[in-house]
């Protein structure tokens, strides 16, 4: 009797995924495609708010949110300070909107920089001369400094 041959169908695989899997298995590139991976099942997971809109369901409204209250003559939306790269854009923009959704607070974009130490500077009020020696304020920084957080800072830049 002859052995009858069997056939094993292939799966289709999409062209782009065949490109991507030799970054797949190399282990040092997972991580960052699992999070692209991510990043696209959310986006297409998570509607879009219209102009006005919230994106959580239980948010507080724009009317009942609250600025940041140093005295009674400041009072300033908590300012984050964006990084320049991709992946501190999307937090701060999360970051965005938990804190006016979730904790009530207005948010406003304060400065964006690629460099991790403009944005240290800039947050806590110091300045960096022609001869690059660092200048920051004697005591507290300036109360209107409209400079709150940064939400992603390399600590091997300032060193």
């Amino acid at each position: 009797t002859m052995a009858r041959k069997t056939h094993m169908r292939r799966p289709f695989v999409h062209p782009l995924a065949q490109s991507a899997l030799p970054l797949w298995q190399a282990c040092s590139a997972r991580p960052a495609l699992i999070l692209i991976l991510s990043l696209i099942v959310l986006a297409f997971t998570f509607p879009v708010p219209v102009s006005g809109g919230t994106c959580l369901g239980d948010a507080v409204p724009a009317e009942e949110r609250k600025y940041i209250s140093f005295s009674e003559d400041v009072q300033l939306p908590l300012g984050i300070y964006r990084q320049g790269w991709e992946t501190a854009m999307l937090v701060a923009q999360v970051a965005s909107i938990v804190v006016q959704e979730t904790l009530g607070y207005h948010t406003t974009f304060s400065g964006t920089s690629s460099s991790s130490l403009t944005a240290a500077m800039d947050i806590t009020g110091c300045s960096m001369s022609s001869s690059a020696s660092l200048s920051c304020p004697d005591g507290p920084v300036a109360l209107d400094n409209p400079h709150h957080a940064s939400l992603e800072i390399w600590w091997a830049e300032l060193n």
